[in-house]
């Protein structure tokens, strides 16, 4: 029997080509001369909702695509928008789509049209539009030309890199052949499909050279004008200057590679709701204490060089907190405990973290706490559960971090892999609705749950014990996840699921 190969990425083109173009390819032009019957059809869409949906659309087309819808809803709330029900709005038009994973994504195609509403706005001057991205926002900066207009600037240096790279290498090339970009420019393989997108012959290159090195050397004084710059987003960019000339509102900033030891204190961040400063070069975020009363999320990931976070005292409404691959971080401040709103804390990987502060306990609102891939912290005594037949020194040691969460009244993600953790029943909040143990060594678990009324999930996957011997009466629709046991006693009808 002979296997039939099925065709490659240009022979699949060549064949749509000669039954769509009766040619081998598309014409060189082929972009062009579609551009206008299309975008006319997408406007009707666009040009029917409400002026404010219009004004939301933009915003994500431009710089919320792939991004979190919760994490957008905060920030865009700021902006005065009503976006949860604006976003609800785009979907029923079907200018906008939430995946799986809860990122807002829209087709190219619309994305295309939403950033071409924008130049319209002034063709020939990008410093006068509200909106500007990339090769644009490479110029505003360069040139100074930057007004009180644009509400949102974001300049990607390694993807205009790649972006020019790619032009120089296919304009060598004397294959004809085609490449589908995803949103933001890059090659899609998951757009790889005969339907609705654009072409763009790669053995053509721009006229347009642009020098996307960042030897050209961005000043602060670039955004002296930009009075009304709301949201900033920087990667791997390069400013020298004062930066007291940087706008006062900004709302997002996130400066991803941000070249500075520590942030200047002249650099206004008072009305900051969400601050990015991963992969950043940082070793102290800023001296002394600041009162950032407005900020939500603060992520200093993969930041190597960082080794004591700030006080955070300052940070009243602070959420998230993300300190994930600080490699080099030793402790955190005592202050988190002031953060009475803080729901999410991530510091794995952070391999050197040797102190913890029993103020930790402190966080009510915790729901989802990430330790992962760090040595051995040195707890507070008081965090430390004993075990019940065994009060020795070295009993001690074999101590856990839950009698630090009595107060949490739900703990989604509890990554902690270590051997000899200890669980006792004393150390779970009566409150505790949900307890994610997988893969945590646990040798046992407490014998009585039925204590815990409010207790609703708890996963024990992945964890070397053999038997089950629980008391779970009175636990109403209580969902047990565990294998590798071999044994259980008689669980009660109270309990809806077990995977053994």
């Amino acid at each position: 029997m002979f296997k039939v190969e099925g065709l490659d990425e240009y022979e699949s083109l060549e064949l749509f080509s000669w039954h769509a173009f009766r040619q081998p390819h598309p014409g060189e032009n082929l972009d062009v001369i579609t551009e206008g019957k299309i975008q006319k059809i997408l406007r009707i869409s666009f040009d029917s909702v409400q002026d404010h949906d219009k004004l939301l659309f933009l915003h994500i087309a431009c710089f919320f695509i792939g991004k979190d819808k919760d994490f957008s809803t905060t920030v865009l709330d700021e902006c005065e928008f009503a976006t949860n029900i604006g976003i609800q709005n785009l979907v029923d038009r079907c200018l906008l789509i939430i995946d799986g994973f809860n990122k807002l994504t829209m087709h190219q195609l619309l994305q295309d049209m939403g950033r071409g509403i924008i130049r319209e706005e002034s063709p020939e001057d990008p410093g006068k539009r509200t909106r500007v991205w990339n090769k644009d926002a490479s110029n505003v900066l360069r040139k100074l030309t930057g007004t009180e207009t644009i509400k949102g600037l974001m300049l990607n240096i390694p993807m205009l890199i790649k972006d020019e790279s790619s032009k120089i290498i296919s304009s060598g090339s004397n294959r004809k052949g085609f490449h589908v970009e995803d949103y933001d420019g890059n090659c899609s393989s998951s757009r790889r499909r005969l339907g609705f997108f654009s072409w763009q012959s790669i053995s053509s290159s721009s006229t347009n050279s642009f020098p996307v090195s960042n030897e050209i050397g961005f000043k602060t004084e670039a955004f002296r004008r930009m009075h009304n710059l709301e949201l900033l987003l920087l990667d791997n960019v390069k400013i020298s200057g004062r930066y007291e000339d940087f706008p006062k509102i900004l709302i997002w900033l996130s400066w991803r590679g941000f070249a500075l030891k520590s942030i200047p204190t002249n650099f206004s961040l008072e009305n900051l709701i969400a601050l990015d400063l991963r992969n950043s070069i940082l070793q102290h975020v800023w001296k002394g204490t600041r009162f950032l009363p407005r900020l939500k999320i603060l992520n200093l990931s993969h930041s190597h060089g960082l080794v004591t976070i700030p006080d955070l005292s300052g940070f009243s409404n602070l959420e998230r907190l993300i300190l994930k691959n600080c490699i080099n971080l030793k402790e955190v401040d005592e202050s988190i405990g002031d953060l009475e709103k803080l729901v999410f804390l991530n510091l794995k990987d952070c391999k050197n973290l040797m102190k913890l502060s029993i103020r930790i306990s402190m966080l009510r609102s915790l729901q989802k706490f990430i330790l992962s891939g760090r040595s051995n912290p040195v707890l507070p005594a008081s965090m430390i559960v004993k075990n019940q037949s065994d009060s020795t020194p070295s009993a001690m040691k074999k101590h856990s971090l839950l009698s630090a969460v009595k107060s949490w009244q739900s703990i989604r993600s509890w990554v902690l892999p270590r051997k000899n953790l200890k669980l006792t029943s004393a150390s779970l909040s009566q409150f505790l609705k949900s307890l994610d143990m997988a893969y945590c060594n646990l040798s046992e678990i407490p014998n009585d749950l039925s204590s815990l009324s409010s207790f609703k999930y708890l996963d024990l996957s992945g964890n070397p014990f053999l038997s089950l011997s629980v008391n779970m009466n009175g636990l109403i629709s209580f969902r047990l996840f565990c294998w590798m046991i071999a044994q259980t006693s008689k669980l009660p009808q109270s309990v809806k699921a077990l995977r053994a």
